[in-house]
Order: C-alpha cells, then sequence, then structure tokens
C-alpha cells in the first residue's frame, strides 16, 4: 500500500507567479531551490529563484485541504491532506500583518469563503449559565421521551385573525346604519323649513304627512338595506367557497400529475398497482369536487 504524500501550498509575489508557471509547464525546476536556513529552524527558509534569494516562512493553514491527483480528469484519487503554506516574502522582506497570527497561524484559507476565518468560525464563544443548560437539556430528554417542554407560550394567530375582522364588519355595519339615520334627519330638517314658509294649516297637514312618510321610509330603508346586506355577504360566502373548492381541485390535480409520473418511471408492479390505485382514488374525488364547485356555481348564478 502506498503512503500518503506530504504535501505544502507554495504562495510566492505576482511578480514570481509568471516565472514559476513557465517552470512548471516546461519541467525545468534547475534555478528552484528551497532550503532551510538552519537544520533546527524549520519555520524560516530560503527561496532561491534565477539564482536570486528570497525570505520564506512555513505557517499553519486554519483548513486542512485534500489533495488529489487524476489521470483521466474523471477519477480522482486522494493523496495527501496539506496544512501548511510555504509563503515567499514581498520585495519589503516580510509577511502580511493582517494574515499572520501567533505561533505562525495564518489568519485566512486559500478561497474568498475563508477570508479570516479563524477571527470567524474560532472566535470566543459566549459562556451560559449552568441552570440554563440543565434546564434545556431536561426539557430535550422530556420531549424525547414523548413530553411536552416547560414554558411553553402559545399563540392562537388564526382566532385574532377572525375576530379583527368580524368586528370589522360590526364597525362598517354599525357606520352605515348612522350614515342612513343622518339622512333621514337631514331631510326631516328640509321639510320641516320648506313647511314653515306656508300657512299655519297647509304646515300641520303637511307635517302630519312628512312624518308619517318619513315613518314609511324609514322601515322600507331598513327593510331593503338588510336585505340588501344580506345578499351581499350570501354572495361573497359563495365565491370564498368557489375559490376554496377550485383550489382543492388544483391540488388534487398536481397530485394526479405527480402519481402519474412516478407510475411512469416505476418498474416494480407493487408499486404500479399502488399507484394506479392512488390515482384513481384522487380522480374520483377531484370529480366530487368539480361536481361540488358547479352547484356552488348555480346557487350563485340564481342570486
Amino acid at each position: 500500500m502506498e503512503e500518503v504524500e506530504e504535501q505544502v501550498i507554495l504562495r510566492v509575489p505576482s511578480e514570481m507567479a509568471e516565472r514559476l508557471r513557465a517552470m512548471i509547464r516546461d519541467n525545468e525546476f534547475k534555478q528552484l531551490e528551497i532550503t532551510p536556513t538552519t537544520s533546527n529552524d524549520l519555520r524560516h527558509f530560503k527561496f532561491k529563484l534565477d539564482k536570486v534569494s528570497h525570505d520564506a516562512s512555513l505557517v499553519e493553514l486554519p483548513c486542512i485541504i485534500e489533495s488529489q491527483k487524476t489521470l483521466d480528469k474523471k477519477t480522482f484519487f486522494k493523496v495527501a491532506d496539506i496544512s501548511q503554506m510555504l509563503v515567499v516574502h514581498g520585495p519589503d522582506g516580510s509577511l502580511p500583518k493582517k494574515q499572520l497570527g501567533p505561533n505562525y497561524e495564518w489568519k485566512s484559507g486559500i478561497t474568498p469563503g475563508t477570508k479570516y476565518i479563524r477571527r470567524r468560525r474560532f472566535r470566543k464563544r459566549g459562556i451560559w449559565p449552568a441552570a440554563d443548560i440543565r434546564a434545556v437539556e431536561t426539557d430535550i430528554l422530556r420531549v424525547m421521551q414523548g413530553g411536552a417542554a416547560s414554558n411553553i407560550e402559545e399563540e392562537l394567530v388564526e382566532e385574532e385573525a377572525e375576530d379583527s375582522a368580524s368586528s370589522a364588519n360590526d364597525g362598517s355595519k354599525k357606520d352605515k346604519k348612522k350614515k342612513r339615520r343622518e339622512k333621514r334627519e337631514k331631510k326631516k330638517e328640509r321639510r320641516k323649513k320648506k313647511g314653515e314658509q306656508d300657512t299655519s294649516q297647509q304646515d300641520e297637514t303637511n307635517s302630519m304627512a312628512a312624518s308619517v312618510k318619513d315613518e314609511e321610509e324609514d322601515q322600507d330603508a331598513a327593510g331593503n338595506g338588510d336585505d340588501e346586506e344580506e345578499e351581499e355577504m350570501d354572495v361573497n360566502m359563495l365565491r370564498a367557497k368557489m375559490q376554496t373548492i377550485q383550489d382543492d381541485i388544483d391540488g388534487l390535480e398536481e397530485m394526479i400529475t405527480n402519481k402519474q409520473e412516478m407510475l411512469q418511471e416505476s418498474n416494480n408492479p407493487v408499486l404500479q398497482e399502488r399507484f394506479s390505485q392512488q390515482i384513481e382514488n384522487l380522480m374520483q374525488e377531484k370529480a366530487e369536487k368539480e361536481q361540488e364547485l358547479r352547484e356552488v356555481q348555480n346557487q350563485l348564478v340564481n342570486r
């Protein structure tokens, strides 16, 4: 069995990169030499390229990188785990202070997503109180055993929405009744002013007739208004019911399509029979929904 290779990543300044790529393409490394400064120091090296010497440092990467090889660009074999990088110093002879941490720890990975990952991933976490940790562990154990967690807060959002909608409808009805009452009072005032211009006898006669007429109009207006409101509410309910039924039909059609695709892709006779039975049940349910939709439409047309 072959041993895993030992590899490092070599990072050089941009002005050396093109020359180094050309050497790799030509497979000529006579002008390249990497040697440690001393036998006991494995952090500092001399990087010599084209007989020009540069300082280099061996740093620790924050993430382990898996190295692979391939011969046909289809099958890949793992050959090494890379955790170090040899960084050649820049023209000023120093490493970037923002990237170099204590103990030669490099703060960023080699990809944009791992920039300053040591500061983000390995940051100090907050210390939680021991009592809170025990309470959470107790709740988890209780839930795993089929119980319920403690300190549960429930909120019925749908009921509140329905209550607010009903209160809004009640408020709109009261507003309509108030407006009709104000209109009747204005009509009475106009008729009263007109009657003062006539004689007293005509005023009395007109006022009596007006009062009787107002009472009749009030009764008719109240009856007609209530009937219109009830009819409008019934129509809205029917339309909402139609929309709900139509949504159910659309959902059933989508389920039928999915089951038909699964039936075509399956080669198992047992699964095929099961899918066929499910499709038949869904088709029957869809037919019932369509019949119900036609009945509601007929009710809406007869209104």
